[in-house]
């Protein structure tokens, strides 16, 4: 009977181990894939404001004349600049 004994112990042992290995990979492919609709969602909304940029920097260009409009220019592709980035 020792010898039995023994073996289940080693056996529920070993499914432990295993359990454990399948919660740690189970967390493991959650956490990526959170990470990756962050990241889709992120773009999304780059895109988004890169877009509206665009719109509003036309319009104000044609609004607006003079030395102010060419600084509004520039900050809104300074902008559109720096949401490429990200």
């Amino acid at each position: 009977m020792d010898i039995v004994d023994e073996l289940i112990k080693k056996v529920q042992k070993e499914l432990q181990k295993i359990k454990v290995q399948t919660l740690g990979k189970t967390g493991t492919v959650t956490s990526y894939k959170q990470r990756d609709k962050r990241q889709k969602s992120a773009q999304l909304e780059s895109e988004t404001a890169k877009q509206s940029i665009s719109k509003n920097s036309s319009e104000l260009k044609e609004a607006i004349k003079g030395k102010f409009s060419d600084k509004l220019s520039d900050t809104f592709e300074k902008q559109k600049q720096m949401l490429d980035n990200i």
